[in-house]
């Protein structure tokens, strides 16, 4: 299960950068969760997406595996 950020009641404007380490680090967990979710023929993929730095959106990691299953099929459909 995901964690949630906290949602901050301070009065003062905060000077660290904690709330965004925390977004971060929610980032990477919702991403791992997307990648665990595909199957082993996405091996290859998802490898790429873990080695990028930064770490890239839930959308673009969607996007590049989209992009795979399109080239999938178009060499697919040549053959």
């Amino acid at each position: 299960m995901l964690s949630q950020t906290p949602d901050g009641s301070c009065r003062v404007k905060c000077t660290c950068d904690l709330i965004k380490s925390i977004q971060k680090k929610q980032e990477i967990e919702q991403m791992i969760c997307f990648l665990k979710g595909l199957g082993e023929f996405y091996g290859n993929v998802k490898q790429n997406i873990l080695m990028m730095d930064p770490v890239l959106s839930i959308n673009k990691a969607y996007f590049l595996v989209l992009q795979l299953e399109g080239q999938l099929q178009g060499s697919e459909a040549s053959d």
